[in-house]
């Protein structure tokens, strides 16, 4: 189990990688620009509260995010591990769901600045489900056998391209591309 205490933990330049649970009752955490991996391949993970640069939920095991809000580079999910929102979530540069995996806003709002990519050939799910969230992404892709699901029938922004080869239920919501020189294809 990690555990942070008192004082603050620099994460540099680093690759930490966190195969359990983490207790965190004090102290803080100072992402710079390192990457912090969620690889739990047993029990479901308690994702840490904190900024991260870099983040990866990986291995075959649920997280769990409570107020996990800020990403400032890339969120990147690996393996089969599989997530539902507990807080707003913002991300600074690219988004990944790699085969296998699950994200779900839930009741919460999604923002990615870079490219949202939903699964790599064979699967990676994308569930908004609650009509209240607000969702926004730089661009859009649903590779083969990726799903975005939109039950919400949420409107929503894509201010770069989007493009589709997998299954996208959009529902009834509307999308507004922002900007100029947009492209659609898939």
């Amino acid at each position: 189990k990690f555990t942070r205490g008192p004082g603050t933990l620099l994460g540099g330049s680093s690759t930490i990688n966190i195969t359990d649970s983490a207790f965190l009752s004090t102290g803080s955490f100072t992402a710079e620009t390192s990457t912090v991996r969620w690889i739990s391949n047993e029990a479901a993970q308690d994702i840490s509260s904190v900024t991260y640069y870099n983040v990866e939920f990986g291995g075959s095991s649920v997280k769990t995010t409570y107020t996990f809000t800020t990403i400032n580079n890339n969120f990147l999910m690996s393996g089969t591990a599989s997530t539902t929102a507990s807080a707003n979530l913002s991300v600074g540069g690219n988004f990944t769901i790699g085969d296998g995996n699950v994200y779900n806003t839930a009741a919460f709002s999604l923002a990615v600045a870079g490219t949202t990519t939903i699964g790599t050939g064979t699967g990676g799910s994308l569930d908004i489900n609650v009509s209240t969230t607000s969702v926004s992404f730089g661009n859009l892709i649903v590779n083969a056998g990726g799903t975005i699901t939109n039950d919400a029938n949420l409107s929503y922004t894509i201010s770069g391209n989007l493009t589709n080869n997998g299954n996208y239920n959009s529902g009834t919501g509307t999308i507004t591309f922002s900007g100029t020189a947009k492209s659609i294809s898939g």
